[in-house]
């Protein structure tokens, strides 16, 4: 049996387009931000990767770290 990943390539492969895989922080703000983020971007992402805050932030990485508005100082 195929993992759901391995089925959403195939899917896309069939469509000949490119797999549009995104990225979320769970507990973006609010655990209710989340999951509006979550089924809004569902609706047009063949995968969705939920990320988990590391407890030092810096070592999420650069981008990651800066795209989290807990981190934003703007």
């Amino acid at each position: 049996m195929k993992s759901k990943i391995a089925l959403a390539f195939d899917k896309c492969r069939k469509a000949k387009r490119p797999a549009l895989i995104t990225y979320t922080v769970a507990g973006d703000n609010t655990k209710n931000n989340s999951l509006k983020i979550l089924n809004k971007i569902s609706k047009h992402a063949d995968i969705l990767e939920l990320g988990f805050p590391h407890n030092t932030p810096i070592a999420d990485g650069p981008n990651i770290y800066q795209s989290n508005s807990s981190n934003n100082k703007n």
